[in-house]
């Protein structure tokens, strides 16, 4: 579920009118811009294909296109990696004013439309289709009022957007300068990225326009630069073709040779799964539906703030990085995930219609293969997806220098970003692991995991144990455990204010805490369990006594049952 709702999150600021191309904090956020907006004109300098100016790599080009319809311009935002390519009907409407002596483009900023997709969303558990969005944009063009003005200028053939500074607007609000709306506590749906809002775009605000216009602090040095082309449609073609030079192929070609993985796929992929559920180098967990398990990196020291020295802990979604002094010291940083998926369709979000078409697919004995490679001002990266229908092992690699290029790679340095290195290496491993998973099916079967590939102390006998840690803030929690849950199913976090008996933050805990873990008929067995969590009531000032309890709800659909509990003083994460 974390995936989806970031991958939500990536589409709805995307979906706010430019956002792909010009960000937040370039516009000014109304609620109601009605009464200007019947004012406002089309100015026929803008009318056309624009190219953004400055982006480092081919691939990550931004473009604006101007369509007259009728008294406005439809702008439709494009880019060659984003789900624009698939010809998504996104376009917004806008003219442009003068507002003193500058040029400002309003635009109607769908927030409207990010509302009733956000309905769906809760209702269905996935985006809706094109044609359900068309319909949503459709209805909600009618209706919403809100919009985003963007001071521009244009110079031949240059549009330059300014961006103003963030604090201006908000001390506007703060001080009674202007009406609006300061983004609250935890408040990021609405008007994405918590940004301050004006109520209205009448004459109060724009002789406060007029007024920032004038004053070179109010705007930030960094502009957004756009070219005039003569055909978006054409420039993105050509940007994304991959720039393949003589070593490109060699750079990317890999072996895969998994005859188990097809084996543990048409046999009993449960014989994987529950080693994995088993083993604290996993976490296993549904991602909307789909089974998956990433792999866990065992930390010997807190490198990252968790509160987990010496433990078996996963990363936003998965990832592992180069170490923090690899990206000073080292010419080249890497970012890497381990993936098994028990499902009908691999790839997940790097395959879906809103995101990447570019992953590589190949089956279980495919030999040798060539890897889609994709390149942005972050590296070069590649998604690999092997097996069928059940069981999908998967991996991603990006490489990149220690410094972000600001002009894209030299020929040597694509060169060797180029060298799929951990995927190779990965695909080594994952053959002796799968092997080694196919050996031992009967002891699997018989006692939960494979003993050989089990990492030391990953199962200990005893008494069960749960541990809270502070994390890296207030409210942050790190909780660890070793217990037996005694029946397959799925261990959760309940956090109970001891006080009021109020379960505190129910729906995110759930959501971050649950996983699929190990489980043994013999009691003092027990298995390591953790997670992170946040606790959202309070502050880091008001400390109160909560209840941790970890609790099972097994396969079979039988009640749910406590496992252990622990009770410690806390206080609530703020902003």
């Amino acid at each position: 579920m974390e995936n989806f709702f970031r991958a939500f999150y990536v589409f709805a600021k995307r979906s706010i009118a430019l956002i792909s191309c010009i960000v937040l904090p370039a516009c000014i956020a109304f609620i109601d811009v009605d009464q200007y907006w019947a004012k406002a004109k089309l100015d026929p300098a803008l009318q056309g294909d624009w190219k953004g100016v400055g982006i480092a790599e081919p691939s990550q080009n931004k473009y604006l296109i101007f369509h007259k319809d009728d008294d406005i311009y439809r702008v439709e935002s494009r880019s060659v990696n984003d789900f624009h390519n698939n010809k998504f009907p996104l376009d917004d409407r806008s003219k442009s004013i003068k507002i003193g002596s500058h040029s400002f483009l309003i635009v109607k900023s769908a927030i409207l439309r990010l509302k009733q997709i956000q309905k769906a969303v809760e209702k269905d558990g996935k985006l809706p289709s094109k044609g359900a969005l068309k319909e949503i944009y459709r209805t909600a063009d009618k209706s919403d009022k809100s919009g985003l003005l963007i001071r521009y200028l244009i110079e031949g053939d240059t549009l330059t957007f300014y961006h103003v500074k963030e604090k201006v607007i908000w001390d506007a609000i703060k001080n009674n300068e202007l009406k609006g709306v300061l983004p609250k506590k935890g408040e990021s749906d609405l008007y994405m990225m918590n940004q301050p809002v004006i109520d209205t775009l009448d004459e109060a605000s724009v002789n406060f326009l007029i007024k920032i216009a004038e004053e070179k602090d109010s705007w930030q040095e960094r502009k957004t630069v756009y070219k005039k082309i003569k055909s978006a449609e054409e420039d993105i073609k050509k940007s994304s073709k991959y720039p393949v030079s003589e070593s490109t192929d060699s750079n990317r070609k890999v072996m895969v040779d998994l005859p188990e993985l097809k084996y543990l796929a048409e046999t009993d992929a449960n014989v994987l799964l529950r080693h994995l559920k088993a083993s604290p180098e996993w976490k296993v967990f549904y991602d909307r539906k789909d089974l998956i398990a990433y792999r866990r990196v065992k930390e010997e020291n807190d490198t990252c703030g968790r509160g987990a020295g010496n433990d078996w802990v996963i990363s936003l979604n998965g990832f592992q990085g180069s170490p923090s002094s690899d990206w000073v010291n080292k010419k080249y940083r890497w970012q890497i995930r381990h993936m098994f998926r028990f499902s009908e369709k691999g790839g997940g979000a790097f395959a879906n219609e809103y995101n990447r078409s570019k992953t590589t697919f190949a089956t279980s004995t495919a030999g040798k293969i060539k890897l889609k490679l994709e390149s942005s001002d972050q590296g070069i990266e590649s998604y690999l997806v092997i097996g069928k229908k059940g069981l999908y092992y998967e991996f991603f690699e990006q490489r990149t220098t220690s410094q972000f290029p600001s002009k894209g790679f030299s020929k040597e340095q694509r060169n060797e970003l180029e060298k799929r290195l951990y995927t190779r290496s990965a695909l080594e491993w994952v053959k002796g692991f799968l092997e080694k998973i196919k050996e031992a099916e009967v002891e699997i079967k018989r006692t939960g995991f494979c003993k050989e590939l089990m990492p030391k102390d990953g199962i200990k006998e005893g008494k069960p144990t749960i541990e809270i840690k502070d994390g890296m803030q207030g409210g942050i929690f790190n909780v660890y455990a070793w217990v037996n849950p005694g029946v397959d199913g799925k261990v959760y976090l309940k956090v109970i204010n001891v006080e009021t008996g109020e379960r505190l933050s129910e729906d995110r805990i759930t959501q971050k805490s649950t996983e699929y873990m190990g489980w043994s008929t013999k009691a003092e067995t027990l298995f390591r369990y953790n997670s992170n969590i946040i606790v959202y009531e309070g502050d880091w000032d008001t400390f109160y006594n909560a209840r941790f309890e970890l609790w099972v709800q097994p396969s079979d659909g039988t009640k749910e049952s406590k496992i252990i509990e622990t009770t410690r003083k806390i206080n609530g994460w703020q902003r």
